[in-house]
This record gives C-alpha cells, sequence and structure tokens, in this order.
C-alpha cells in the first residue's frame, strides 16, 4: 500500500490520518498471518513530514528452545521523518541508508507496507520463545521435552574435582 502526502508536504501545518488494514510479504524469518491493521499520521511541521503510527499483526515464529511453529501478536510503533524541500515535496534524509528508505521522493508517496514490515521486525525478540516453561529439546536425544518425557542421563564428566568429591564424601561417610 502506498499513501500520497505530497499535499500535506506543500502545505505547512497540514495533517493527514488514514488507516489500513493489508497483507505483508513474507520473508526470512518473518511469517505474518492475515492481514496487519494499523494508522498512520502524516504531519507537516514545516521543515520536516514525520509519519508515524502503530500497527497490530500476527506472525508465526519458531521457538529458540523446541523449535516448534507458534503464533504471536506483534505491535509496534512506527515513525519516518523526511526533510521538506524549497519546492514542497518529501525527501528522505541525506544519511538513510537506500533500502531502508520508504518515501519515494518521485511519486511523493510512502510505502507503508514496507514501514510495517520493518518496524514489526524491529520490535521482535532475538530468541523467540513459545512460551516461558518451554523445556525444549534434550541435549543427548534431540526429543522434544514439552511432548515427551525423556530419560536421558548426562554422561558423567571425568575431571580432577570429580575425585575429590569423591574423597570428600568417602571421608564424610568414615566419619559417620
Amino acid at each position: 500500500m502506498k499513501l500520497h502526502v505530497g499535499e500535506v508536504a506543500r502545505t505547512p501545518g497540514a495533517e493527514s490520518v488514514a488507516e489500513f488494514s493489508e497483507p505483508l510479504p513474507t520473508s526470512e524469518g518473518f511469517h505474518p498471518i492475515g492481514l496487519a491493521h494499523g494508522q498512520l499520521r502524516v504531519r507537516n511541521t514545516g521543515d520536516v513530514l514525520s509519519v508515524d503510527g502503530e500497527v497490530h499483526a500476527r506472525v508465526r515464529l519458531r521457538c529458540a528452545r523446541c523449535l516448534e511453529p507458534f503464533d504471536a501478536s506483534v505491535h509496534a510503533q512506527m515513525q519516518e521523518v523526511a526533510e521538506i524541500t524549497s519546492g514542497g515535496g518529501a525527501r528522505n534524509v541525506p544519511d538513510a541508508w537506500p533500502e531502508t528508505t520508504v518515501i519515494d521522493e518521485a511519486e511523493q508517496t510512502v510505502n507503508v507496507t514496507e514501514l510495517v514490515r520493518q518496524s514489526l521486525l524491529a520490535v521482535l525478540p532475538l530468541r523467540h520463545v513459545c512460551r516461558a516453561a518451554c523445556r525444549g529439546l534434550c541435549p543427548y536425544c534431540g526429543v522434544n521435552r514439552n511432548v515427551v518425557a525423556c530419560a536421558c542421563q548426562p554422561p558423567r564428566r571425568e575431571t580432577p574435582l570429580i575425585r575429590l568429591g569423591e574423597l570428600v564424601a568417602q571421608r564424610a561417610s568414615a566419619r559417620d
């Protein structure tokens, strides 16, 4: 979805509000479910064109512990700023990375889909966990411990301190 901002950019003090519901593209590690819903407000402060708002969406994630997919609700604040040119048009901030800009200077539009995608990705945790009590996978046999009880015992590690602990335990039991 593209939101035209040319009129607001040409009129100091102007403001426009738009609500949206639209599908988002799937990308690596980002799988939206259904439509993203939100609201954007575009304001001309005289020097700057401010685009801000909020978005709500559902996404499918993969748990970092048990590797099972799960659905999560995500809420994000969105904000983008553009300079207003002397001709009354919106121009991306000069130090912005070209691949992350959402304002099309030629068409005077905001790419709402890209702004929403970037905002949602920014609020996702680095490690997605299906629930706080997730027991994850067994490191020895690989079974999902949320589904099946695992009887694996951690292998005994031979270290000098284990032998010392055994000697201390023997002496303690000999005193009793």
